[in-house]
């Protein structure tokens, strides 16, 4: 299977894509409806539940700008936002040591001596006098520091022990200010049992240093492989979909390039 060609289709506009009332970003295809579609064939898959035999198809969209219009295309090919060797700065070059699970870090030679912080480091950016990063590996594992002249460092925002657990969905930029959304759940304990409430963050960082949480909201917004802004709707490119979030609002819609047969075979009931 992994020496078909990975697909890659033509960009086309958003009012292409069909309006869905949930998430189905991680939802499968019972295979039954695999093999009569000879989706092995077109499609990689990547896992089945052994005992439902469902099975979950890599079908990611990707989504970009294009001036106000917000276009969107498959891409076999377009996993995640990359995670780059190395972060150009307005205080040089940092290097990034991002070995996962393994010990992970940040460096820059400063007069001969290296300079580190630990963490697992996805992004980075300046903003006025400071630059910033963002460290993820995992749920339990999301933060972001604030980096000044003298590097010297200042975490911003850390998940708050085991009951807070945020991936980084993205980040952008409207005016002077950068904007990181990161996603997740927080567990809450109620009668001796536990459940976890969906948990959406928006951070705004300004010029002058002030660092907030704009917004949060009680929504999820699945792992996201590119982001898109027009106006106050924010989009991202995920498996199967795209979520559009109004970050005034606060409300979400859900699209996708799938049909009304395959929307009526896809399930998320797995058992």
């Amino acid at each position: 299977m992994e020496s078909r060609k990975r697909h890659v289709s033509e960009w086309r506009p958003f009012s292409e894509l069909n309006s869905i009332k949930q998430n189905i970003s991680d939802w499968g295809y019972p295979k039954e409806y695999i093999k009569k579609r000879n989706l092995e064939e077109t499609r990689f898959i990547q896992g089945f539940h052994p005992q439902t035999g469902v099975m979950f198809c890599f079908e990611p969209i990707e989504i970009k700008a294009f001036g106000e219009e917000i276009i969107w295309r498959e891409n076999e090919n377009h996993v995640h936002m990359d995670v780059p060797d190395t972060f150009e700065t307005q205080f040089g070059t940092l290097i990034n040591h991002n070995n996962g699970e393994f010990s992970s870090w940040l460096s820059k030679d400063i007069g001969g001596k290296d300079w580190e912080i630990q963490g697992n480091y996805r992004d980075m950016f300046d903003c006025g006098d400071y630059s910033y990063a963002i460290s993820n590996l995992g749920p339990l594992m999301f933060k972001i520091i604030r980096i000044n002249s003298k590097i010297e460092d200042e975490t911003v925002f850390i998940c708050k022990s085991n009951r807070e657990m945020l991936e980084y969905a993205g980040r952008f930029q409207k005016g002077s200010d950068h904007y990181i959304v990161a996603s997740g759940y927080y567990r809450v304990d109620s009668d001796g049992k536990r459940s976890n409430n969906d948990k959406t963050f928006l951070f705004r960082v300004r010029q002058n240093g002030e660092f907030i949480i704009q917004n949060e909201w009680n929504l999820l917004i699945s792992p996201v492989n590119s982001i898109a802004v027009a106006g106050d709707d924010v989009y991202f490119g995920q498996n199967k979909m795209v979520t559009k979030l109004n970050i005034t609002s606060g409300t979400v819609e859900y699209y996708t390039n799938k049909s009304d047969d395959e929307l009526d075979e896809i399930v998320y009931d797995i058992g």
